[in-house]
């Protein structure tokens, strides 16, 4: 909030008073849009070593310069402890299963 004295002339009856506010407000927060991008539907075999890693398009936010961050939830494969069959670094996923070629899960 600002206050300001207005003043035509060195007397105090020439000069008024007035008040503003100002609000900023965060175009961001939320954003106008977050645009999903169609994804590319792909098959692996999780025991395949020569599979090509799938990254993953940018979604589009409006505006253009706030800020995106993704998150991802890597559920498991089985309800057997085992290493994850995929992996991520930032928007690019690598698949690839080696302990052994043993079904999975509950036998």
């Amino acid at each position: 909030m600002y206050t300001y004295d207005v003043s035509t002339g060195d007397e105090a009856v020439l000069t008024k008073q007035f008040t503003f506010t100002v609000t900023l407000v965060d175009p961001c927060d939320p954003p106008t849009s977050v645009q999903v991008v169609a994804l590319t539907d792909q098959v692996y075999t999780i025991t395949d070593t020569n599979v090509a890693p799938y990254l993953h398009p940018d979604f589009v936010i409006s505006p253009a310069y706030c800020p995106l961050a993704y998150t991802y939830d890597l559920g498991a494969i089985s309800s057997v402890s085992v290493p994850s069959a995929v992996t991520r670094v930032d928007k690019t996923f690598s698949f690839s299963y080696s302990q052994d070629l043993q079904p999975l899960g509950n036998t």
